[in-house]
């Protein structure tokens, strides 16, 4: 889930007029080594939660018998990038705590021998035609994004890395494909963003002046089609490049994206990326957010100065949210850091 294994990330989003919005997601490392079933541990959750916010697994169900391999499997492979097949979410609202569900692709990929994309074209048909919660305009959505991708180039290819759901109902649910790109342009945001200019939606179009914005306060003598100057090993590292995901609703046939900027390789040091998120809020009118979100940062990730290198911020990431655009910055404690974890 974070590069130096640490198993869990914060994220918090500031927008105008709203006080700010904690996020949380954990890898259950030790109950997923212990082969304990994945909807065990969504189903504890979701019991605990019950009080707070209606929670329902049906999604989720279908995604842990599609994508989780069980740990005791013979033909578990033994070179994965990764261990972990499934991750949990936790939004903090005034309403109550929900939960997220998240499943990467690698593990259910190499086990059956097919690519990742048809890893999530199985589950996206899965999940569009539950009997009683049928849902057709997801699967309209998938087509088109699979339309996209099989028309970029080579080195434009993406790569399915986690799919996830809300553990809400069917009605209100949402299937999340994220997906990573390895050349990390403007260009590049602006063509996956509209699909190559067949996605024209007005919070889209949002979105992107905002990322327009936050991307040349960060890389300001670069060109649109530049990838930022830093070390090569950063600039290509597995988690590098961007990260996308798109939004895939029951009741939209068109889906709403959202791009992550790994600023952790692409900047110098935390405390460049705090004052590029500063410039950004204060450009667009977010006072409460510009004046705290610093402070913020600094007292709360205590165990290192911000301008030595990076690792706290991991990504800033800029989403299309129903006529609105939405910015939300991600954080890692650095649980394992030699200068000592929050």
């Amino acid at each position: 889930m974070t590069d130096d294994h640490s198993p869990i990330e914060f994220s918090c989003i500031y927008s105008a007029d709203r006080l700010p919005t904690v996020r949380f997601s954990i890898d259950p490392i030790k109950r997923q080594q212990e082969s304990e079933p994945a909807l065990h541990i969504f189903e504890h959750f979701a019991t605990l939660l019950s009080l707070s916010l209606e929670t329902d697994l049906a999604w989720c169900r279908v995604c842990a018998e599609t994508l989780v391999i069980s740990e005791n499997s013979a033909s578990m492979p033994t070179s994965l990038s990764h261990p972990s097949q499934y991750f949990i979410g936790f939004d903090l609202s005034r309403k109550g705590t929900g939960l997220k569900a998240y499943f990467l692709t690698e593990t259910c990929s190499a086990v059956y021998g097919v690519s990742k994309t048809d890893v999530v074209s199985s589950l996206v048909d899965r999940l569009s035609a539950i009997p009683g919660m049928e849902a057709p305009n997801i699967y309209i959505a998938w087509c088109e994004i699979k339309a996209f991708f099989q028309l970029l180039p080579q080195h434009l290819q993406p790569s399915l890395e986690i799919v996830a759901v809300d553990c809400a109902p069917s009605h209100a649910n949402r299937l999340k494909i994220y997906f990573r790109i390895p050349l990390a342009t403007l260009s590049t945001i602006r063509r996956v963003m509209t699909l190559d200019s067949t996605l024209q939606l007005p919070d889209v179009e949002k979105t992107l002046e905002w990322v327009t914005l936050f991307w040349r306060l960060l890389f300001p003598n670069i060109t649109d089609d530049e990838e930022p100057s830093v070390e090569l090993a950063r600039l290509r590292h597995p988690t590098s490049g961007l990260l996308f995901y798109f939004d895939l609703r029951p009741d939209h046939t068109k889906p709403s994206p959202k791009v992550y900027i790994p600023v952790r390789h692409l900047c110098r040091n935390d405390g460049d990326i705090i004052h590029a998120v500063t410039c950004l809020y204060d450009m667009l009118g977010f006072e409460k957010a510009r004046d705290s979100y610093g402070h913020f940062v600094r007292n709360t990730f205590v165990h290192k100065r911000m301008e030595t290198k990076t690792g706290v911020h991991t990504y800033v990431s800029f989403a299309a949210k129903q006529g609105d655009a939405e910015i939300t910055a991600y954080f890692n404690p650095e649980c394992f850091s030699s200068e000592g974890p929050v």
